[in-house]
C-alpha cells in the first residue's frame, strides 16, 4: 500500500480549519488537523507546496519515518542569507527586515541562520534589540 494522493482543505465554521486528507492506492484515507490559529493559509500553502509532494508514493504505515523526515534545510540555509543581502543591496540599510522561519530547524541550524543573518540586523520580534 502506498500514499496515492494528499489534499489540503480549508473550511470556516466560525474560523478557519486546515485538514489534510491522505489517500492510499487501496482506497483507504485518513484525515489530520493542521490548524494553526491565525496562520491557516500559510499552513495550507506549506502543506500543498512542500509536504504533499513528499508524501506521494510513501508507505502510510511508516508514520514515524514520515514524521521525522524533512526536506533538507540546507538549500534554505544557503538561500536566506543571499536573499537578505540582495534586499539590503537593493533597498539600502534603511529597510527593516523581519524573517519568520517556517522550517523545522534543529537548534544548531537555527543558530547558524541567526549568525549568518546577524550582519543584516533583522528585527527580533520587536524585542529590545529591534532597531
Amino acid at each position: 500500500m502506498k500514499i496515492a494522493n494528499a489534499s489540503v482543505h480549508v473550511c470556516s465554521p466560525g474560523r478557519n480549519f486546515v485538514t489534510l486528507k491522505i489517500q492510499t492506492d487501496e482506497g483507504i484515507y485518513g484525515l489530520g488537523d493542521a490548524t494553526l490559529n491565525g496562520r491557516e493559509m500559510a499552513v495550507a500553502s506549506y502543506l500543498t507546496d512542500h509536504v504533499v509532494p513528499c508524501l506521494i508514493g510513501r508507505d502510510p504505515f511508516q508514520t514515524e519515518d514520515i514524521w521525522k523526515s524533512r526536506w533538507s534545510s540546507e538549500p534554505y540555509l544557503r538561500h536566506t542569507p543571499k536573499l537578505f543581502q540582495k534586499i539590503c543591496e537593493t533597498f539600502s540599510d534603511n529597510v527593516h527586515l523581519l524573517h519568520d522561519c517556517h522550517h523545522r530547524l534543529t537548534p544548531i541550524e537555527a543558530a547558524r541562520l541567526g549568525k549568518e543573518l546577524e550582519p543584516f540586523h533583522p528585527l527580533l520580534d520587536g524585542g529590545p534589540y529591534a532597531r
